[in-house]
């Protein structure tokens, strides 16, 4: 019972690694686009990343836990916190570009 609360867990923390990281992505586009002259229309393909993504970590934590048991909830624990600081650090300053750009755009025309 418990593994299975902590795989559900493991596999809302992967969702929410996954939007967090679109969202990241789609500034990126955005930002390149507002540099080249173009509208702000950038998306992200889902396909690829949600199930990989989910499996990858699923797959590492399973096959570490058969290495010695709970390593890989430890090393997906440490994985997430280190993902989780730099989507902290970088999403603020992609943001900040991003409405830079977006404010010199609209005062140019």
């Amino acid at each position: 019972m418990e593994n299975s609360i902590l795989y559900f867990l493991l596999l809302v923390a992967s969702l929410a690694l996954c939007c967090a990281g679109f969202y990241q992505e789609i500034l990126r586009g955005n930002i390149g686009h507002l540099q080249n002259g173009r509208e702000p229309n950038a998306g992200v393909a889902l396909f690829p990343t949600i199930p990989f993504a989910q499996a990858m970590h699923f797959g590492i934590v399973y096959a570490l836990n058969l290495v010695q048991e709970s390593l890989g909830w430890y090393v997906i624990a440490v994985y997430f916190s280190f993902a989780i600081l730099y989507l902290c650090y970088v999403t603020p300053k992609l943001k900040s570009q991003y409405n830079r750009l977006v404010f010199e755009k609209a005062n140019k025309a």
